[in-house]
């Protein structure tokens, strides 16, 4: 059973600089509940706001989903829309409309994933990856543990509300950091555009820009900013994930619990311009990976039926290899006695010298 969240903080003014970290004092107060701003190279975190407090996500969760199905798919992959995508539908939903049985990329997913954060790409994407919701949830969640996510329980591929889908500004750090040394992922979380074409149920090409206010021209636009997603649900209130370069460094800055988008924004420019003034410091906190090949997370999260293959597969090499080995040894050993006894028998009767 998931522990209980702390949706809300009960210390929502207090501001907790992290041990060992760059000198706070100049840094701005936070209007959302926690928040986090780290390098993404380093790991070095210059800011943190109870960065550890358990949150409800919203849909920056599917910066999750895309770096486990992106480890474990191909872009090229043609999907069936699944039946169960209509859970996801619905007039205060965000979707694509996806029409079961039509067919689409996991390319068009994922960037209609991000650019319209659409809950019913992040199902599909989920069935065909995990095999099913259920079987996804499970390779996050692996995937979550293995970046060194301690404060995180993920239920559900898309974010919709759900209690047991929670997860920190640390933890969203983590992840991101994984998702933004990923060149397939950054294709998507970078986007700015996308139309997706038309297909045998989909009569009309569709057309989305970025919901991301800092990465298009508003009144919160700034240029250093690489990629990013946003989320809202009525249990989360306002989150925001945001990547940004300058100088040759790229800061990550996660918010969460925003009340509106004055907060979320105001407070991430503020995160990204005070740690973009700071020096860095080897002896401040930072994020921290277990040094876990990615091919080895993606064999243990993959879904039942690859997962089999694999098995199937390592286990055939494990045991085969060494069978032959031994064979082809004990022939030799069988030769080598023959000719030794022959040679023998040869001298003995004066045949050789």
């Amino acid at each position: 059973m998931a522990l209980p969240v702390q949706a809300k903080s009960t210390s929502t003014k207090q501001q907790s600089a992290s041990a060992g970290a760059a000198d706070t004092s100049g840094a701005p107060a936070l209007a959302c509940a926690t928040g986090l701003v780290a390098d993404a190279d380093t790991g070095q975190i210059y800011y943190q706001k109870d960065m550890h407090n358990r949150m409800y996500p919203a849909s920056i969760t599917k910066i999750l989903t895309a770096l486990v199905s992106v480890e474990n798919g191909d872009p090229s992959d043609v999907i069936t829309v699944p039946q169960d995508v209509t859970q996801a539908q619905g007039s205060s939903v965000a979707n694509i409309a996806l029409v079961p049985g039509d067919t689409i990329t996991m390319e068009q997913l994922e960037y209609t994933m991000f650019l319209a954060s659409a809950n019913d790409s992040a199902i599909a994407i989920a069935d065909h990856i995990g095999g099913s919701v259920s079987g996804f949830v499970d390779m996050m969640n692996q995937k979550a543990t293995a970046l060194g996510a301690k404060d995180s329980h993920f239920s559900t591929p898309n974010g919709l509300p759900d209690p047991n889908n929670y997860t920190s500004a640390y933890d969203m750090a983590l992840i991101t950091r994984a998702a933004a040394q990923n060149p397939t992922l950054m294709r998507y979380f970078s986007a700015r555009s996308f139309t997706l074409p038309v297909s045998a149920l989909r009569k009309g090409a569709q057309s989305f820009t970025t919901l991301h206010k800092m990465m298009k021209k508003t009144a919160y636009y700034d240029a250093d900013v690489e990629a990013g997603k946003t989320g809202w649900e009525t249990m989360s209130g306002n989150t925001l994930v945001t990547v940004a370069q300058k100088n040759g460094r790229t800061l990550i800055a996660v918010v969460l619990d925003g009340a509106n988008s004055e907060a979320i924004y105001g407070d991430t420019r503020h995160l990204l311009d005070y740690a973009f003034a700071q020096p860095a410091d080897p002896t401040a906190d930072k994020l921290e990976t277990p040094q876990v090949k990615a091919e080895a997370t993606a064999a243990v999260a993959a879904n039942p039926s690859r997962q089999a293959a694999k098995m199937q597969s390592s286990s055939g090499a494990r045991w085969s290899v060494p069978t032959e080995m031994l064979a082809v040894t004990c022939l030799g050993l069988l030769i080598c006695t023959v000719v030794a006894l022959v040679c023998w028998r040869v001298r003995r009767r004066g045949f050789l010298d």
